[in-house]
């Protein structure tokens, strides 16, 4: 059966690079291997665990790889389009990153009376995919990179400064994007 998927792809109007990164994003826990998390994040993977959903017409394909010790753990998710009549994941996106960069360019006297800063804005992070934002604080945070008609999300755990979890995250998701 697993060989019949690109083919079943194929005929509900994926192309072939589409059916062949959708067969991958079937089980995202083969898109990093265990010794790649450990060389960059430091951590020993102990477990994966893969999940799939499907929301608003995107499919959203999930891996969380629980460290030893756990506080390193790495969670990787890819969302594609679900449905071909559905909004694509680049559609999505604009919609999430345009605000972000309306709000970029507002200059703070452009404010409203009463408005506050945004909390936790996303920023840019170059070098990685089309385009790639960090949306997170000095504690958590998530690598958005846009490739294609899809996108990756990429937490990383642990207590490093939030530039060394940027370019951790970085560096997987190049790994990443080199697979799909």
């Amino acid at each position: 059966m697993r060989r019949a998927l690109p083919a079943l792809l194929l005929v509900a109007g994926m192309s072939p690079q589409q059916a062949a990164g959708a067969e991958v994003a079937r089980d995202t826990c083969r898109l990093l291997t265990r010794q790649e998390i450990a060389d960059i994040e430091g951590g020993t993977v102990v477990e994966d665990k893969s999940s799939r959903r499907v929301a608003g017409g995107l499919a959203l394909s999930d891996c969380f790889y629980r460290c030893d010790p756990s506080e390193l753990s790495v969670r990787v998710e890819v969302t594609r389009r679900a449905l071909n009549s559905a909004p694509s994941p680049r559609q999505r996106w604009r919609a999430v990153f345009q605000a972000q960069r309306d709000f970029e360019q507002e200059q703070p006297g452009e404010r409203r009376a009463g408005e506050k800063e945004k909390p936790n804005p996303a920023r840019p992070v170059a070098g990685v995919g089309e385009e790639a934002f960090w949306v997170g604080n000095p504690v958590t945070g998530s690598l958005y990179v846009l490739k294609g008609d899809f996108y990756l999300r990429i937490s990383v755990g642990g207590s490093d400064e939030e530039a060394v979890r940027i370019r951790k995250a970085s560096d997987l998701a190049r790994k990443v994007l080199g697979r799909l």
